[in-house]
């Protein structure tokens, strides 16, 4: 059981409490917020998606409330789509939209949910949420509109 404490003499395990993240070492450089989110994101654009996921993930942690988080989760949920972690991507989407339904990231979210549940073969729900996506943005960007319309078909939607 990973969440009991370890026995006397073994190293203990990595836990979520703050005092034993510290001994963890930090993928972020030192800097300002915006040098450490460019370095995560150059990750992403170098393609190193396992490393991309562990930098976005710590931003996240570190950086709760900063604008740049709703960026950091969405491109936190594509390094996991990419690389066929469909659940973990879902997820992360899911909790991205949720934290922000109306912020500039929301029908990017909600189109990358939709291909998330679509990799789950769950085409019922990704449907429902292209049809949200629809609902609530019909002014998106052509860019996402000629996307979602892609998924739409290959996804079979009516």
């Amino acid at each position: 059981n990973p969440s009991s404490p370890a026995p006397a003499g073994k190293a203990p395990q990595p836990a979520d409490s703050q005092q034993e993240t510290a001994s963890v070492p930090s993928l972020l450089p030192k800097g300002s917020v915006q040098d450490q989110y460019k370095y995560a994101f150059g990750l992403v654009r170098t393609t190193e998606y396992e490393k991309a996921s562990k930098a976005l993930g710590e931003f996240i942690e570190t950086y709760p409330d900063e604008p740049l988080t709703s960026n950091a989760r969405y491109w936190l949920g594509r390094t996991h789509l990419v690389q066929k972690k469909y659940r973990q991507a879902a997820e992360v989407f899911l909790a991205s939209y949720q934290s922000n339904p109306k912020g500039p990231k929301a029908a990017d979210n909600l189109l990358n949910l939709g291909m998330s549940l679509a990799g789950l073969n769950k085409n019922k729900e990704a449907c429902a949420t292209y049809m949200k996506l629809q609902q609530d943005f019909p002014q998106v960007s052509p860019v996402i509109q000629k996307r979602l319309a892609q998924q739409k078909t290959r996804t079979g939607c009516g």
